[in-house]
């Protein structure tokens, strides 16, 4: 179990605010993917097991197949090893089972950093993991225990078939945000809050109001796909997820309108999970307009070699 670093000197320090230095997002094709799936014999061995008979891999033999650890490369690539060379907290936030499942990305990340960053994954928790990460990433932050931190939402579509109805991905993307503290650009980064709430979705939009009012009033609010319906308060702005994906569609919607510039006002990120009793919100502040220092990008137009 991973242990979170605390130095003496640290205590008693002012709390600090966490910034949102910067947001990109990384799409993905199957020329993004490292291995076939012909090849992923441990994967479909995972599965047998489970499953205690011969299946059929025909929708893993179709898909694009692109992995987590695939889209952690892609992400160390686009930042650089002068980016990563100064992270010393890496979560990834994984928001529905790798088709890779034997490869761990945040360790691979970590490995970029050579910072002795700290790594952690949050898993299990649907469309809630992003803003769990991001509440492990601004209280570390804030309390003067980590000084920078890379947050990487990571969504695959490469699943097998399901009975259970349900939003599946059907694209494949990450968004990376670097958080930090101290005097430079960036939005600050409010305290994520995520409520338990019944199971279920809820069929009355009206009820799936953000879980709380932030203290400065918003005037854009972006809604995840649990959200679907949600009429939002006079002058405020509503923007929705990103088409095809369920859980990293908030956060590619973030980093598409920081990255725009077009920006006027606080910024409220909501979601709500369709099956666990998870109800989500982050607030973020003093957005400054203008475009950030890293753009938004795809996985294929930054050169291989930077990755070992």
């Amino acid at each position: 179990m991973p242990a979170f670093r605390r130095d003496d000197a640290d205590r008693g320090r002012p709390a600090a605010v966490p910034r949102l230095a910067s947001a990109l997002t990384l799409t993905f094709t199957r020329d993004d993917r490292g291995t076939e799936p012909a090849d992923m014999w441990a994967y479909k061995d995972h599965w047998r097991d489970l499953a205690g008979a011969e299946l059929d891999f025909g929708w893993l033999e179709s898909a694009p197949a692109v992995s987590y650890h695939d889209m952690a490369e892609a992400v160390g690539r686009a930042l650089g090893p002068e980016t990563l060379a100064g992270i010393d907290l890496v979560v990834v936030a994984m928001t529905v089972a790798d088709c890779r499942h034997a490869s761990m990305a945040g360790a691979l990340l970590g490995g970029l950093t050579d910072n002795d960053a700290l790594v952690l994954g949050v898993s299990e928790q649907g469309a809630a993991a992003p803003f769990t990460a991001l509440r492990i990433a601004t209280g570390q932050l804030a309390s003067g225990s980590r000084d920078r931190a890379l947050v990487v939402v990571m969504e695959q579509s490469t699943l097998p078939p399901c009975p259970v109805a349900g939003v599946r991905p059907t694209r494949d993307a990450a968004v990376a945000m670097i958080l930090e503290t101290g005097p430079g650009p960036g939005a600050r980064v409010g305290t994520p809050q995520i409520t338990v709430t019944s199971r279920g979705a809820d069929p009355d939009p009206a009820a799936a109001a953000p879980p709380a009012e932030p203290a400065s009033p918003v005037r854009t609010l972006i809604a995840g796909p649990g959200l679907d319906g949600l009429a939002p308060a006079d002058g405020v702005r509503l923007l929705t997820a990103e088409p095809g994906l369920p859980g990293a569609g908030v956060w590619a919607t973030l980093a598409r309108h920081l990255n725009t510039g077009e920006v006027d006002g606080d910024i409220l990120v909501a979601d709500r999970d369709p099956h666990l009793p998870y109800h989500c919100a982050l607030h973020l502040t003093e957005v400054p307009s203008g475009t950030p220092p890293v753009p938004a990008a795809t996985a294929r137009n930054t050169p291989k070699e930077l990755v070992p």
